[in-house]
């Protein structure tokens, strides 16, 4: 159960980091878009965390 636990973690950090790569290069050709800064700033935060509780639960 732990393991599939920790691949629905990995898998959902995966698709964070998928998104943030995808914002990082639209807003390199659009460096004005506010609100997609606005994403990008935010799901900055929620892989961190969720890297963090990632990295928590693997070392335990």
């Amino acid at each position: 159960m732990k393991i599939v636990d920790n691949e629905k973690k990995l898998e959902d950090l995966n698709g964070v980091s998928m998104l943030l790569n995808d914002l990082a290069v639209y807003l390199d050709k659009n460096p004005s878009d506010e609100r997609a800064a606005h994403w990008f700033d935010t799901y900055s935060v929620t892989r961190e965390e969720m890297l963090k509780e990632f990295e928590k639960e693997l070392w335990r």
